[in-house]
């Protein structure tokens, strides 16, 4: 019985997902309206262990018995990426996945190659007031209600799970300039993570302003701003996100790199 360091919701839902589902390739993009999810195109990996609940939390369901940090979901990363062998890997982070890419980058930077941050902030007080009154986010929230109850493992409702993410997003992330001063420059470090702060330029979920500062923290990132977009670019025009995935991944990291 494999037993998990730290359980947090991240790893579960991963090692449900690799485990649980047919994972294969594919490589064609639907239509713009339509969206592939992250793990039905990603190639197939090692089944993942069980997790070992005893003492930390309940075997039927993915909840903890301590706070959700993003602290944490990042340990479950490098927890998972133990257990798969992978000693350096690249991060793909959306909204909550950019901000456990930049705990990634901060705290594990050893571990990072490079990093495309989507829509990420670095405090409570950068997220739009008026996000959730946006008819693109009410559609949103209704898709995240069918697929919760569809591929979460866990037996609680979406309504709690919202309830402790809440209370994480209320003072988490709580990050400033210092924070990010920890990750290495690539002027200093040709090692250091690649990072792509990227970007929609419509975006309802983080204030404007916020792309712009992080970017400016962290020293030879690239700021990348997609037109016509917003927060779920992604749903939006998978077809543009998955180029900027693509081109991202691909990106010598030494001038004249094949």
């Amino acid at each position: 019985m494999q037993s998990w360091s730290h359980l947090g919701a991240s790893a579960l839902i991963l090692a449900n997902m690799v485990s649980g589902l047919n994972i294969k390739v594919d490589a064609k993009a639907g239509k713009s309206c339509e969206y592939t999810a992250p793990w039905q195109t990603i190639p197939e990996l090692p089944p993942m262990p069980k997790a070992n609940f005893e003492g930390t939390a309940p075997i039927d369901g993915i909840d903890l018995c301590r706070p959700l940090t993003y602290d944490l979901m990042t340990e479950d990363v490098i927890g998972l990426m133990d257990h798969l062998g992978i000693d350096k890997f690249s991060t793909v982070g959306w909204s909550d996945g950019a901000c456990i890419s930049f705990d990634l980058a901060m705290n594990f930077t050893s571990r990072l190659d490079r990093s495309f941050a989507f829509g990420g902030t670095y405090s409570p007080e950068n997220i739009n007031a008026t996000a959730a009154e946006s008819p693109v986010f009410l559609e949103y929230m209704e898709r995240v209600q069918e697929e919760y109850r569809k591929n979460s493992p866990s037996k609680g409702s979406l309504h709690d799970f919202e309830e402790r993410m809440n209370t994480m997003w209320g003072s988490l992330p709580d990050w400033d300039a210092k924070s990010f001063a920890k990750i290495p420059t690539r002027y200093s470090d040709p090692n250091a993570p690649i990072i792509w702060i990227v970007d929609g330029d419509s975006e309802e979920a983080v204030t404007r302003s916020t792309p712009g500062e992080i970017h400016s923290w962290i020293w030879g990132s690239d700021l990348v701003v997609l037109p016509g977009v917003s927060h779920f670019t992604f749903m939006q025009y998978p077809e543009t996100f998955n180029v900027m995935v693509q081109r991202f991944l691909e990106m010598p990291r030494f001038p004249g790199e094949l």
